[in-house]
C-alpha cells in the first residue's frame, strides 16, 4: 500500500532482519566519455554497476562487517531488490539524547 510509505517491506540478508526503519537501494555505476570529433554534443556508455543496499535498524545487529550472506528487498507495492552475494562494508551505530540507538549497515556485492 503506497499510502503508507514503506509500511510492510521486509528485508532479509540471509534470514529476516526484525526493527528496519529504512532501506535505500542504489543501482549506479560509472561511465565511459566516448565523445569524439564528429560528436555534436557529449556521448556516455554505462559501465560496470555499482549497486549499494544500506539498511537502518533500531538498537544493535548481529550482522558484523565483513559478514557475507544473499539480500532480498520485498517492497511493499509488489516490486523486489536482490543481490545474490553481499558483503557488509560498514556498520555505524548512533544516537543522541531524546532519540533511539539506530545501526546503519551498508552491504556491496562480493564475489559467490
Amino acid at each position: 500500500m503506497a499510502d503508507v510509505g514503506a509500511q510492510g517491506t521486509t528485508f532479509t540478508f540471509g534470514a529476516a532482519v526484525s526493527g528496519v526503519q529504512s532501506i535505500s537501494v542504489n543501482d549506479g555505476g560509472g561511465e565511459i566519455d566516448i565523445t569524439n570529433l564528429s560528436s555534436t554534443e557529449r556521448e556516455f556508455l554505462s559501465s560496470f554497476g555499482s549497486t549499494e543496499v544500506t539498511v537502518t535498524v533500531f538498537g544493535g545487529s548481529t550482522i558484523a562487517r565483513g559478514d557475507t550472506g544473499a539480500i532480498s528487498v520485498a517492497w511493499n507495492d509488489g516490486t523486489t531488490d536482490s543481490v545474490s552475494s553481499a558483503i557488509c562494508i560498514s556498520r555505524r551505530r548512533s544516537g543522541s539524547a531524546g532519540d533511539a540507538i539506530t545501526t546503519t549497515l551498508t552491504f556491496k556485492p562480493t564475489p559467490a
